[in-house]
């Protein structure tokens, strides 16, 4: 059967039509007689015309003549002035069920009996469609902002590898692929410093260089590189390699006690020269070398460089150095050390006689008398007298309250005199104790003395004619 409403086939106990929905009312058992008796009057209404109006049952008497309507489907079809077709609403049992009519004609289909398409069902499938295509992508983005928030949440936490999974299943979703990148550089950065605390450095810089300038990589790198270094200089400092330590705690600057150890590296190799000093006889430096080493208490360096100290004031003593040998022997250093005091007191030499210690061969001729005559002051005196060349021709000492004379020939000298209370020999004299002057007559140093002249010199003492100027031991 079909539907009233739209047309539309509907299989026979449905109650509902599958196309609108509309209810479905079933046609009772004589549908069939009926259906047979509203197409002969349908017939009989085209072959005969449309004949006398005729009134349906119900609304008043029948006119003459006519006959009662034939109920159709159980509707009943009234007519008003004569046969009509029935409404589309009405069920047409003839078309329904394809009964063949009297006369045996059979069914013709009818025109302009098409399905028609529900407005509303458009409708509202287009409307579900616009609606699935806005709500499906606000969607499918808010399940993928979750992912990201996901993603975000598990990189904050640490899990860099789970946090990067996600973002790779976003793909191209905002920044999802920079943040990918940015979880391998953090996994790679935490291998790199699993690798440097597993003291791996060499494989650790490697590693830190590949990564860049991420977080503090570079800082990390150098401080492996200044490990590696510092190991090196560590080995060679043990090895006593002082030489090869030292350069390398240097270019370390102030990494941990890189500075401590430059300073042993540097104190080692001050030792180790000194004993090689020491080793060849150089008394003399050698001990300069260790007692400059005992101020940081090196080793034993105080106790070398008195050893050293010792030695070398022999050594001077031993040439007749007196006054060098003095100095070592009273060095503050040695003042405990040995029998120093007592061979410093034998550096002091005895005073020579009063008279001439040395008289030029050529300058013995006795033409003028030069005397001298100094003060009474606890001091000893020597006087020495040269040409205007600077050519030595007499030499004079005089002890404590005496006086002394030298001849010569006539001419020009110059006159020097020293003195002092410890000599220690003609070499060192008065040591730096003493006291030198070349005298002066009105201030000047050559002096003029004629022959069977007598000149006498009272020294260190006021008032006098003479003047003097300061001379260097060295040059006296």
């Amino acid at each position: 059967m079909y539907c009233s409403n739209c047309g539309a086939f509907v299989p026979e106990q449905a109650k509902f039509c599958p196309e609108c929905g509309g209810g479905v009312q079933q046609l009772p058992q004589n549908a069939d007689s009926g259906a047979t008796e509203a197409a002969d009057t349908q017939q009989a209404a085209q072959a005969g015309g449309y004949g006398a109006p005729q009134q349906p049952s119900g609304y008043g008497a029948p006119a003459a003549n006519a006959q009662p309507a034939v109920p159709a489907s159980g509707y009943g079809a009234s007519t008003y002035g004569g046969a009509q077709p029935a409404p589309k609403s009405s069920y047409n049992a003839a078309s329904a069920y394809g009964a063949a009519v009297a006369g045996g004609n059979k069914e013709q289909p009818k025109e302009g009996k098409g399905k028609k398409k529900p407005i509303g069902l458009i409708v509202a499938a287009a409307a579900v469609l616009l609606a699935a295509a806005v709500l499906i992508p606000v969607f499918m983005r808010a399940s993928k902002n979750k992912k990201m928030e996901e993603a975000a949440f598990l990189y904050e936490a640490g899990d860099y590898a789970a946090a990067q999974e996600k973002y790779l299943e976003l793909g191209t979703f905002e920044n999802a692929g920079e943040q990918a990148e940015a979880c391998q550089l953090a996994m790679d950065y935490e291998a790199a410093v699993a690798i440097m605390d597993s003291g791996d450095h060499a494989a650790a810089i490697g590693a830190f260089n590949a990564l860049g300038s991420y977080e503090d990589s570079m800082e990390l790198k150098t401080e492996c590189q200044n490990q590696l270094d510092y190991a090196a200089a560590i080995a060679a400092f043990e090895a006593k390699d002082y030489g090869t330590a030292l350069p390398a705690f240097k270019l370390l600057g102030t990494y941990q006690d890189a500075q401590e150890h430059v300073k042993e590296c540097e104190n080692a190799i001050a030792y180790e020269e000194a004993a090689a000093l020491k080793q060849a006889g150089d008394y003399t430096q050698a001990a300069a070398q260790f007692l400059a080493l005992a101020d940081a208490s090196y080793l034993d360096s105080l106790e070398m460089g008195k050893e050293c100290l010792y030695k070398d004031a022999e050594a001077a003593y031993e040439q007749g150095a007196f006054y060098q040998a003095y100095k070592k022997f009273s060095d503050s250093e040695l003042a405990e050390y040995s029998d120093s005091a007592a061979r410093a007191a034998a550096c002091v030499q005895e005073h020579p006689k009063t008279g001439i210690l040395f008289q030029h061969e050529d300058y013995k001729k006795s033409q003028c008398t030069i005397k001298f005559e100094p003060s009474k002051d606890g001091n000893v005196t020597l006087i020495k007298i040269y040409t205007p060349e600077n050519l030595l021709i007499g030499v004079l000492f005089i002890r404590e309250g005496a006086t002394a004379q030298i001849k010569v020939p006539a001419g020009k000298y110059i006159v020097k005199t020293a003195y002092g209370k410890q000599w220690f020999g003609e070499e060192d004299m008065f040591g730096d104790d003493g006291t030198y002057r070349t005298l002066l007559e009105y201030g000047e140093a050559v002096q003029q003395f004629d022959k069977n002249f007598i000149y006498t010199f009272t020294l260190r003492t006021t008032g006098g004619n003479l003047g003097g100027q300061s001379e260097n031991p060295n040059s006296f």
